[in-house]
């Protein structure tokens, strides 16, 4: 391990090196260790779905830099928590072929003027509801498994059981720090709207049975009295003026609103994990590990996307 340029310390205590491929800046280029028996050699791949380890964002129209992926490969690889963190890392990536495929599907109605690719939008929402709610899950895994660790003590094995209790309640069952309990009593509320929609897909037999087919985007009827539309009404994310005939809004904006909220979350939980549970020795201390994609410009784009709506 000490042969990899990336790898200041080599963990004796449990923990996995994280082995992606990182950015030689000496050689321009690309490398992927790997083990073989027990040697260790690499190849020159470049990373077109992965994470990779660089001194520096590489491509900054298209890579993203997540906290949680760098603070868990550094300072909590342990290979139960780096497994969910992988499921993690592939939400997000799924999250974006979601807004790639809206993009295909407008083009596609766009040259045949078949409003019945309606479907494809309204099972691809009801999909994406079910990316969003797994991500909370796994984020509470990653929790627990770390407190089971360093507390010897475990939390609820799900976010909503932990989501649902009152301030006082976590502080009281769990000693939790003020920074994990702010961030549950923060994201409260979009957590459980979210799950709403999902649960109503999933276990109530609603959805979006009526998706409109328009020039500049797919939309919904915002006024509608049942769930999910009646939960969705309360996000802010429609102003009037984006607002078409009929009350009309987009589908584009609702994708790209909630994925924005769940990354800003995703980023406020890894400040409290690191406040609720102390950081190891860092394996790397000059490297950081950064997240890219086919789609992943589409992640780039989301203030862009909710300030046109229509495109």
């Amino acid at each position: 391990m000490q042969q990899v340029p990336f790898v200041d310390l080599v963990p004796s205590d449990g923990r996995a090196v994280f082995l992606q491929p990182f950015y030689d800046e000496d050689e321009k280029t690309f490398k992927q260790y790997f083990q073989r028996g027990g040697e260790l050699s690499f190849v020159y791949a470049e990373p077109v779905e992965a994470c990779y380890w660089a001194k520096s964002i590489f491509d900054q129209s298209h890579d993203l830099y997540i906290p949680l992926i760098d603070v868990v490969s550094k300072h909590y690889s342990f290979d139960s928590t780096q497994k969910a963190l992988l499921s993690i890392i592939r939400d997000i990536l799924n999250m974006s072929i979601v807004l790639e495929k809206y993009f295909i599907f407008l083009n596609i109605f766009k040259e045949t003027r078949n409003p019945v690719i309606s479907g494809l939008i309204a099972t691809e929402l009801e999909y994406f509801f079910g990316i969003v709610r797994s991500m909370y899950d796994l984020m509470q895994r990653i929790l627990n498994d770390l407190w089971v660790r360093s507390k010897k003590r475990s939390l609820r094995d799900t976010f909503r059981k932990m989501v649902q209790q009152t301030s006082h309640q976590l502080k009281e069952r769990y000693d939790l720090p003020d920074s994990m309990i702010c961030f549950y009593d923060a994201i409260r509320r979009f957590f459980f709207d979210c799950r709403e929609i999902r649960d109503g897909i999933y276990h109530r037999g609603l959805g979006f049975d009526t998706i409109f087919c328009l020039e500049d985007g797919f939309a919904f009827k915002k006024d509608l009295d049942w769930s999910p539309m009646s939960i969705l009404s309360g996000f802010d994310i429609w102003p009037q003026e984006k607002v078409k005939k009929n009350n009309l809004v987009s589908v584009l904006a609702l994708i790209s609103y909630v994925i924005r909220e769940s990354m800003k979350y995703l980023e406020e939980f890894t400040s409290a994990l690191s406040e609720s549970v102390e950081r190891l020795e860092p394996i790397s201390r000059n490297y950081c590990v950064f997240l890219r994609g086919p789609y992943t410009h589409h992640l780039l784009r989301l203030d862009k996307y909710l300030e046109k709506q229509w495109i």
